[in-house]
């Protein structure tokens, strides 16, 4: 996307502008901070989901006198495809370099001669920061998605895993 040029826009028009640039900015870290929201709290649900089935199938293959191997092999393919949709969800919601609104003085000292200039220097830069936010919430958020995707095919996965021992468990000679 080629860089935003302010140099024609009216003075009666360039406050009104940056206004709308910052409360757009603004929006981009609301809008983060629940993209993280969802994947921590998604990522904690498939971790503890996947712990449970670990721990269960621990205690199938450890304390029975003859474990249930399909319910070990479907416990066990639910739990690895669950603890990879919480590593994705994890990373989407990892810290990562975001722009917030506002500036530092020593930032726009360089435009501060003409209140006019400084706000055509400020709505450029942060169209930048918009669109940095943008990617890096892009980013994330495919992330999320993938790891959702994961989360989700874990339970047919493993039932199907589950059916697939039971047919080969059937064919054992022993």
């Amino acid at each position: 996307m080629p860089d935003l040029d302010c140099s024609m826009v009216p003075d009666n028009a360039i406050g009104e502008l940056h206004r709308q640039a910052e409360m757009c900015l603004q929006g981009t870290v609301q809008l983060a901070t629940a993209l993280d929201q969802r994947a921590t709290a998604t990522s904690g649900i498939f971790g503890v989901g996947a712990l449970a089935l670990f721990t269960a199938a621990a205690a199938m293959s450890g304390a029975a006198a003859r474990p249930i191997v399909p319910f070990i092999v479907g416990a066990a393919v639910t739990a690895v495809l669950l603890f990879c949709g919480a590593l994705f969800c994890a990373w989407a919601a990892r810290s990562a370099d975001f722009f917030v609104a506002g500036y530092e003085p020593r930032f726009l000292v360089k435009a501060a001669s003409d209140e006019h200039w400084m706000l055509r220097y400020a709505v450029e830069d942060i169209q930048t920061r918009i669109d940095a936010n943008r990617m890096a919430q892009e980013y994330s958020s495919r992330l999320f998605t993938w790891g959702m995707r994961v989360g989700l095919i874990a339970v047919p996965c493993g039932i199907a895993a589950f059916f697939m021992a039971v047919l080969f468990e059937l064919r054992l000679p022993f």
